[in-house]
């Protein structure tokens, strides 16, 4: 059965199935005690991930962990500051928008850009790391 929570202003579904461009209700690694955060998810685990805005480097996922991040890209606290994010820190998926009445409506995944994450290859020998750069 699908059921709602309340969350500041969006309503969420508990624990889908999270894909990359969603965005997801997980609490906070960076926060004691515990708080609410709402982040794009960049990478659901088992990849590697270029963080926004930095060119240079790069982040493997382990496979029970996910990569977060806000779509404030200069003033966000998120997976670039902590970290990835592990999956039992999860509470569910933004669904909608529901404060302020001008921005109410449905939340769409996002389409992420290009050379931003990648499948981590089980023969890794970093030849992949190229590819992506070329």
């Amino acid at each position: 059965s699908w059921e709602c929570h309340y969350h500041n202003s969006l309503l969420f579904s508990p624990l889908p199935l999270l894909l990359s461009g969603d965005v997801a209700v997980f609490c906070s690694p960076s926060c004691y005690p515990p708080k609410l955060s709402v982040k794009r998810v960049i990478s659901t685990g088992s990849q590697r991930v270029r963080p926004a805005g930095d060119l240079r480097c790069i982040e493997s996922i382990p496979p029970d962990s996910t990569w977060m991040e806000g779509d404030n890209e200069r003033n966000s606290d998120d997976s670039r500051k902590y970290g990835p994010v592990t999956k039992r820190l999860l509470v569910g998926k933004a669904e909608r928008v529901i404060w302020p009445p001008s921005r109410w409506g449905r939340i769409e995944r996002k389409k992420l850009a290009a050379g931003r994450m990648w499948s981590v290859d089980l023969d890794d020998d970093d030849d992949d790391y190229d590819e992506i750069l070329l």
